[in-house]
């Protein structure tokens, strides 16, 4: 709930939710703000009080919960959010990311908020918005989520890609759909998260099956009108590195069914900021600060940007909806969201289209430079100087010397020919800043350039480490993976390379549950070959085919095993 108050005061909440924020829903029921402050004596507790129904906040008078003010509310120090939460956090399960610059510790502040959601429909009125995200800087509101209206309970009012004038199952009312945050990392240089909405596009969640979530319920009217994709998938990165401004990257890579469409990426900003879409980058100028709008991938001219007013029709303030519009067969959309405080220069940023991906380089005044590469090859691929196979890369250099850098899904990240990351049993991703390495995999095998570095974590947990030849490696004590009694998970496929068929032996599992996965180089799921409860040893068998049951292109791909917090991957190769 911390996370979710909007810098601009008046108890107002980033309404991920679907809940307007006219309704200041915090406000209106601040019950357990009071019940924390009395049974736990929670000064944060206090703090969401003051910003929410109290005099920072919104008062409702009588329409509030005076019942539980008077007996809870206690006089308990305020302890400001952040001093006691991490700037960024993921709520996986909820499918709900934020990343803070900070809290308003007065009436209002300026800080930078980017969330992101993409998770399970749990009922309520949570519809549609699958990988949508929403991002405030400065006092102005630079990409907006609409609260739950006649509109807004269909994809028209969410920041999201339509195909053919289509958004996500289009049912045209209370129909939830599902989402799911695919893998994450962390970091105090940067954030990324990467989501996947097929699912939302192409059926209604299990929630609206018949007599869910009460028996006689019958939802049957609103399974119609899916809009099916193969693929709908969503990587934002957030880049918040000390000293300059912080900045997000939106990765699109959605497909409807191997032809060509029409598809359009959209975003709604606030009614009040003036749009200019003349040249790239695209310019959304508030109160207080603007943000350059650059479309890195595709080029500008092979896209129609046209402008339109939105309204809602709930009580929230209307919004002006950018559509940028492309027919393509798979569309890779990428932007760069850079929010700029008023009086603060902008940086020069150059951009390649590569048949792999694309590039951009961001020249900061002064002399730091952020490379920025996006490959959606798999392979190896090369843009100014920065040499990776993962999906995303972003390296942050002062002249010549590496400060920071960040990869996401991949194995190696040289820089200027010099190899800083290596990962060798499987795609993973790392980050490394101010004598810190993040992975977000506790089993990597990681070989990391000693570049000062004090710890590893996965996910705010140390691993083991000792230094070999000026590389950081796993060894000595690690506080995170398996228990002894459950460190017996073991992995093979044979034959390999195969065609057409391979088999998946897994050994250890111990009759508990288990999701065996396929992922592409890129990192996107091909095949979930199980969920549920395994016995101690099981054989699966793979044919090369997706869960569409269309075959799939000869190459390599990951089978992911994983079980009570063990993971274990191997490397599988089709040959055709």
């Amino acid at each position: 709930l911390a996370y979710e108050i909007e810098p601009e005061g008046q108890g107002r909440s980033f309404n991920l939710n679907d809940s307007p924020e006219v309704a200041a829903p915090l406000a209106l029921n601040p019950t357990y703000f009071n019940w924390a402050m009395s049974g736990w004596n929670s000064g944060l507790s206090s703090w969401l009080w003051l910003h929410t129904a109290g005099s920072l906040g919104t008062n409702f008078g009588a329409g509030s919960d005076w019942t539980g003010t008077i007996l809870w509310n206690r006089p308990v120090p305020v302890v400001e959010p952040g001093s006691v939460l991490p700037a960024s956090r993921v709520w996986e399960h909820r499918g709900l990311y934020y990343y803070r610059s900070g809290w308003p510790s007065g009436a209002s502040s300026n800080d930078f908020v980017f969330s992101f959601f993409s998770g399970k429909f749990e009922g309520g009125h949570a519809q549609e918005d699958q990988n949508q995200f929403a991002l405030t800087a400065y006092g102005s509101a630079f990409a907006v989520d609409h609260g739950s209206g006649n509109a807004a309970k269909e994809s028209e009012a969410h920041n999201m890609v339509f195909i053919d004038g289509q958004g996500q199952h289009n049912a045209g009312a209370s129909i939830g759909t599902d989402g799911r945050i695919t893998g994450y990392l962390l970091g105090a240089f940067a954030d990324v998260v990467a989501g996947d909405a097929t699912a939302a596009y192409t059926t209604y969640s299990p929630f609206n099956a018949h007599d869910v979530p009460f028996p006689g319920t019958d939802w049957s009217w609103g399974y119609s009108g899916a809009n099916p994709v193969r693929f709908a998938l969503r990587t934002v990165t957030v880049v918040h590195g000390a000293g300059l401004p912080a900045y997000a990257l939106v990765m699109d890579d959605i497909d409807k069914d191997g032809a060509l469409h029409t598809y359009d990426w959209r975003l709604h900003t606030d009614s009040g900021n003036v749009v200019d879409t003349g040249a790239n980058p695209i310019s959304v100028t508030g109160t207080g600060a603007h943000m350059e709008l650059h479309l890195i991938d595709p080029d500008f001219s092979a896209v129609a940007v046209t402008t339109a007013p939105f309204n809602v029709g709930n009580g929230d303030p209307a919004s002006t909806l950018i559509r940028v519009s492309r027919a393509a067969v798979n569309p890779k959309f990428t932007f760069l969201m850079l929010p700029l405080a008023n009086g603060t220069s902008p940086p020069s940023i150059s951009r390649q289209s590569q048949s792999w991906g694309c590039g951009a380089t961001i020249n900061w005044p002064g002399s730091k430079s952020d490379i920025i590469v996006r490959n959606d090859s798999g392979s190896a691929v090369t843009y100014s100087g920065v040499t990776t196979d993962g999906a995303v890369a972003v390296v942050r250099k002062h002249g010549s010397v590496v400060d920071a850098y960040m990869m996401e899904k991949g194995s190696t990240l040289a820089i200027s020919g010099t190899t800083y990351a290596t990962l060798s049993n499987g795609p993973a991703s790392c980050e490394w800043s101010d004598g810190t390495v993040e992975l977000d995999r506790y089993d990597a095998d990681f070989r990391i350039l000693d570049k000062g570095v004090n710890v590893v974590l996965y996910r705010d947990q140390q691993l083991g480490f000792v230094v070999d030849n000026g590389y950081v490696v796993p060894g000595g004590t690690t506080a995170v993976g398996p228990s002894p009694a459950a460190s017996d998970l073991q992995v093979h496929a044979h034959p390999n390379p195969f065609n057409p068929e391979t088999t998946i032996e897994i050994d250890g599992v111990n009759h508990r549950r288990v999701t065996v996965v396929v992922y592409d180089v890129a990192g996107r799921r091909v095949r979930t070959l199980w969920t549920g409860v395994m016995d101690a040893a099981r054989a699966l068998s793979w044919n090369g085919r997706d869960d569409r049951g269309a075959g799939v292109a000869s190459g390599s791909y990951f089978v992911r095993v994983e079980s009570s917090g063990r993971s274990q991957t191997v490397k599988i190769t089709l040959l055709k």
